[in-house]
């Protein structure tokens, strides 16, 4: 008896962390990927029924859906167009066809093309010949192996190049890093010549793919929806989280009526699925819910001034305290969830960031947003340092150190002042 009752116990604990991880694994979905679940759980259970209340119908077909999908162009399909109008089936076109289909995602082409084309036994001087009609093909700097061979092939393709493919040929560091006064002893140039050159490098891409994407579009369905009634700010579970499930009874119960040992006792493993996920569907809209409130709550300024106010900083330990679970719940709950509103719909994780240090209502992405402001507007001519840029903050009530200043600031993308300079 004592073995029997030790053994039970043991798989009773396995069943509930099976249970509990399927449960985790529902909570953090997001709503593309909670309809896929529920589309793949009901095909495994013939009694669930997934209540699709917010998804398109199938039935309601645009006219616009029937035509053939535009295709999605990437950068090979563009070149192996162009080979396929420009040149007969010959032994180059094959050599440039197989030099394309060894891009980069970027449009470099970094192997060595010896190796590339050793199939064909080329000798130097068609491999020569390839690589200079690659190089002729559009996008401009096809085929390049870095950065400075693209721009070189752009700037070979433009009016008045001179000075920008000298300064990029020979002087690519001293160029790209802004060091004028090097560049100047150097040469017999002008700074104004050289930040000409510059503005010129600045219209080029900045990778010969830059463009062609394989991205689609897609749609949000939020989970939470704000707006106002009466003057009051409502919170409720957005179309994201509107499909729920039922149970066919009627069917259960007549296969029940004259069912085996063995078909009852699949029947009940179904009736048992469909109850563990009708609850943790519950949950899933609960901890949601709860999330939402704690975030309206917090950020209730914010969205009484539809976005102008700024978010106030809010950690995951602080909600995870305040529902009585841990953050790594939290964590879960807001991966991939938007919140709809009348001014926009907005990512659960855009609500969440750290305060600065003593400046508890104060957070680091308003720093940022400041920050980003007061660069931008800046005089280019004399750009701020980021000992100014401490000083500007300090007078709009944000006191961070020097280091977290230029930190911020190359984590927006900024360069230093003297490489912001313009003359």
């Amino acid at each position: 008896m004592l073995g029997q009752g030790l053994v039970q116990s043991q798989t009773q604990r396995l069943n509930l962390t099976q249970s509990l991880q399927q449960s985790i694994q529902l909570l953090q979905f997001d709503v593309e990927e909670l309809d896929k679940y529920l589309d793949e759980a009901a095909l495994n259970n013939p009694f669930l029924v997934v209540h699709q209340k917010t998804r398109p119908l199938a039935t309601q077909v645009d006219f616009f859906e029937q035509l053939p999908a535009p295709k999605k162009y990437s950068l090979v399909d563009y070149v192996q167009e162009q080979l396929t109008m420009n040149w007969h089936d010959t032994r180059l076109r094959k050599m440039l066809w197989t030099l394309s289909e060894s891009l980069t995602e970027k449009g470099y082409l970094i192997a060595q093309p010896a190796e590339l084309l050793k199939e064909y036994q080329p000798t130097q001087l068609e491999i020569a010949d390839c690589l200079t009609l690659f190089s002729q093909l559009d996008p401009p700097g096809l085929g390049a192996r870095n950065l400075q061979e693209s721009l070189t092939l752009q700037l070979a393709r433009c009016p008045d190049k001179k000075i920008a493919l000298q300064l990029v040929q020979h002087y690519y560091d001293n160029f790209i890093c802004h060091r004028w006064s090097k560049i100047v002893a150097r040469t017999q140039l002008s700074e104004s010549d050289i930040q000409t050159a510059f503005d010129q490098l600045k219209t080029l891409s900045p990778y010969p793919a830059y463009g062609f994407s394989d991205s689609t579009i897609t749609y949000v369905r939020p989970s939470l929806i704000v707006y106002e009634e009466q003057g009051c700010l409502k919170l409720t579970l957005g179309s994201g989280e509107q499909d729920g499930v039922g149970f066919a009874q009627s069917d259960y119960d007549q296969y029940q009526c004259a069912a085996t040992k063995e078909v009852e006792t699949y029947l009940h493993m179904q009736l048992a699925d469909f109850h563990f996920l009708a609850n943790s569907l519950a949950h899933r809209r609960r901890t949601i819910l709860r999330i939402g409130q704690v975030i309206l709550q917090r950020q209730t300024n914010f969205f009484e001034t539809q976005g102008r106010a700024q978010i106030k900083p809010l950690l995951l330990q602080e909600v995870a305290q305040q529902l009585n679970v841990h953050p790594s719940t939290i964590s879960r709950a807001i991966r991939g969830k938007y919140l709809q509103t009348s001014f926009g719909n907005y990512a659960l994780k855009q609500f969440f960031g750290r305060s600065l240090p003593q400046q508890q209502e104060i957070s680091t992405n308003d720093v940022k947003k400041v920050l980003a402001r007061l660069i931008q507007e800046e005089d280019a001519k004399n750009p701020y340092t980021d000992r100014q840029l401490v000083e500007l903050l300090k007078d709009k009530g944000f006191v961070i150190a020097r280091r977290t200043v230029a930190k911020y600031r190359e984590q927006l993308g900024f360069l230093k002042a003297k490489q912001r300079q313009r003359i």
